[in-house]
């Protein structure tokens, strides 16, 4: 059984979401939910989306998923019971309607009849409760964490699903959004086929994937909630900011996230691109793993947060297309509490230091995405945290081993 990093936050900035596509492309990635995907207007004039990315996905497997941009390549084949609207709304998806009793541990769910997986499958309650079942038995799966507070799943009928909770949980809906369901036919055939074969109810069905370079999705004939908008989906991986920029501007690429900040006024109406900004929930931080001895120290921990210059962050690393958090969440989620800063202070950050007793500071190793954002931010770090004398080994990866090596095994 694996263990979790205990862990706090060193906070930084919160990014603009900024992306950038052709004129005749969709104005979004259709990295929400299948319906999300199904009701985009727009289209590429080949009716061939390709998107570029900074980075590969780290699997297929929507029960261990934890990165974005995994979940919005998942989300277009795999559908929840429940998702968001573009304005943090929870609305109907695989279920049509639930209630929460007096009790605030059940939460009944009434599913949307005629659905199929892409195996041609009926998705019904026994799928959920096969999804639920197979969560249970993996502690290795990042779904167990959410599953493992549920009491109980029970099917009174095929359409009907009864969730108990151990204890009330007010996060538990918004949990929901995140369950996505597999065909229990899939689920069937183990971990490793699953992880290269998705079988979901999402309004497209997988094509192909070529680790490290592309995943293409194709349109599912009897998806449920109407025709999706274009005849194929691909995801492409280009980590190197340079190299997804020209992508764009040869055509070779409709849409790119994220769109490099430095780039972003001299492409901007040029050759028929068209920068977008809106804001985001995409946070940059540093997790700070409070099982070593000298990050315990709470006061060591604030001296981190006062020595990060944010606003030096924000114009070095994003060209100001950023602003400052004030939160452990970002301000576009649902219920949102702005928290006191920990504003630039270089002679309190060294006093806390001496007060704790680490004057002569430590060594420390930082881990992140070998992409060319990420890198240019740890460096960042390093040198912030190297004038309070904390030495920062700067450990850049792919980001499927950087995925892995989140969670360490039990000394």
């Amino acid at each position: 059984m694996k263990k979790k990093i205990i862990a706090l936050l060193l906070a930084s900035a919160m990014a603009l979401s900024m992306a950038a596509c052709g004129s005749k492309a969709p104005a979004s990635s259709a990295s929400g939910t299948g319906s999300a995907a199904a009701g985009q207007k727009a289209a590429a004039p080949d009716q061939d989306l390709v998107i570029g990315f900074n980075l590969d996905i780290s699997t297929l497997d929507p029960h261990q998923v934890a990165d974005t941009l995994s979940m919005s390549v998942q989300s277009t084949m795999y559908e929840p019971l429940v998702t968001f609207d573009e304005n943090q709304k929870i609305v109907p998806a695989l279920a049509e309607s639930w209630k929460a009793e007096s009790d605030n541990l059940t939460y009944t769910f009434k599913l949307r009849k005629g659905v199929k997986f892409h195996d041609g499958t009926e998705f019904n309650a026994a799928a959920f409760k096969a999804n639920y079942d197979r969560c249970m038995k993996d502690q290795k799966l990042r779904q167990y964490r959410t599953v493992s507070k549920w009491q109980s799943v029970e099917t009174p009928d095929d359409y009907t699903v009864v969730v108990k909770l151990k204890e009330p949980n007010c996060a538990f809906i918004n949990k929901m959004t995140m369950f996505e369901i597999v065909s229990p036919k899939a689920l069937a055939q183990g971990t490793a086929y699953l992880a290269k074969n998705p079988d979901g109810t999402g309004a497209y069905q997988f094509k192909e994937r070529v680790e490290g370079d592309h995943v293409t999705v194709t349109p599912f004939a009897g998806y449920w909630n109407g025709k999706p908008a274009v005849n194929s989906i691909t995801f492409k991986a280009v980590p190197e900011d340079g190299a997804r920029v020209a992508m764009l501007q040869t055509g070779e690429a409709d849409y790119i996230y994220p769109m490099p900040s430095t780039q972003a006024p001299t492409v901007d109406g040029k050759k028929d691109i068209k920068v977008v900004t809106s804001p985001s929930a995409i946070m940059r931080y540093v997790t700070l793993n409070t099982n070593l001895p000298q990050l315990k120290d709470k006061r060591v921990r604030q001296a981190m947060n006062y020595a990060i210059d944010k606003k030096a962050y924000i114009k070095t690393i994003f060209n100001g297309y950023a602003s400052e958090v004030h939160s452990c969440y970002p301000s576009t989620v649902q219920y949102y509490s702005e928290q006191t800063p920990y504003d630039f202070n270089l002679e309190k950050a060294k006093s806390l230091m001496k007060e704790a007793g680490y004057e002569n500071g430590f060594e420390l190793t930082i881990w992140g995405d070998n992409t060319t954002n990420e890198m240019k931010g740890m460096q960042f770090v390093e040198q912030q945290l190297a004038q309070i004398g904390i030495k920062v080994k700067v450990t850049p990866m792919e980001p499927n081993t950087l995925s892995s090596m989140i969670s360490v095994e039990p000394d």
